[in-house]
This record gives structure tokens, C-alpha cells and sequence, in this order.
């Protein structure tokens, strides 16, 4: 099975471009009314990886801090499951999924790393040509300045 990198669309004023690399601006909000999204105020990228089997990968910069101590993230996808319920007590106390509810939504995890880290791992992933290629893809999207920290 083979990764790929997914190319996503992102706005610049009224115009809409296919990027292999994309800058986040916004975050959503969940209230009781609906959906809202805040505005980022730090420089965030992402690249989408897919595995030929439908698995997907979001690998991000996080450049919050300033770009002397980027963040580089891993999020896996997110799943769906059904609530659990415990039943029994004492020792027989245990969690049964109830299958009579609407499925939950459960966030994927994220995993923080530095930029060692990030990319043993996701040589060891995605193999060493593709690792390579993600991380020079984020860090080309850096302005000039903030290369040379990262």
C-alpha cells in the first residue's frame, strides 16, 4: 500500500488554488446554535497524506510560538463509534457499547513533536522520499526569515 499526498483547495481573495500545502486560517467552534469558526492568529500548514486503502493523515506545522520552536504535528483521522454503557457491579462492572444510540463522533489523536521526531516517524510511515517531500513542503510555505529557525 501506497501513501500519496491529497492536494486541497485554499482561497486567496476571490480565487480558489490547488495546493499540496495548505495554510489553516480558521478553527471551528462547536456551540449549541451551530458551527461557528474563530480566526487563527499564528501560522499554521497542512499537508494531507493517503494511504491507497482510504487512511488519512493530517501532518501540520504549528508555528504558535514563534518560528524558533515550531510544532510539528500528527492527526490521525477521526472515527465514529457507539456510546458505551456500564453494566454489573464490583469485579463484573464493565463498559458495553449501546448499539440503540446514534454513533459518537471521537476525535483522532495528535500526536506533538519536534522536528527529530517528526521526521523519524514519518519516515518509518510513509517511507523516506515522501517524508522528505512533506517536510520540505511545510517548511517552503515558512516566510524567509523564519527558514533558518526551523
Amino acid at each position: 500500500m501506497a501513501w500519496h499526498i491529497i492536494e486541497q483547495e485554499e482561497k486567496r481573495g476571490k480565487n480558489t488554488f490547488k495546493v499540496r500545502c495548505k495554510r489553516l486560517k480558521y478553527f471551528p467552534i462547536e456551540k449549541p446554535t451551530g458551527t461557528e469558526f474563530g480566526r487563527l492568529g499564528f501560522l499554521l500548514f497542512q499537508v494531507v497524506v493517503e494511504r491507497d486503502g482510504g487512511y488519512r493523515l493530517r501532518l501540520k506545522l504549528n508555528a504558535s510560538q514563534g518560528l524558533i520552536n515550531p510544532k510539528w504535528v500528527i492527526q490521525h483521522p477521526d472515527r465514529e463509534d457507539y456510546q458505551t454503557v456500564t453494566i454489573g457491579e464490583h469485579k463484573r462492572r464493565r463498559d458495553v457499547p449501546d448499539v440503540l444510540s446514534p454513533k459518537v463522533k471521537i476525535p483522532g489523536e495528535k500526536e506533538v513533536l519536534t522536528l527529530d521526531e517528526f521526521e523519524t516517524r514519518t519516515k518509518k510511515m510513509l517511507g523516506e522520499t515522501l517524508a522528505q517531500e512533506v517536510i520540505t513542503l511545510l517548511i517552503s510555505r515558512l516566510p524567509d526569515q523564519q527558514k533558518t529557525a526551523a
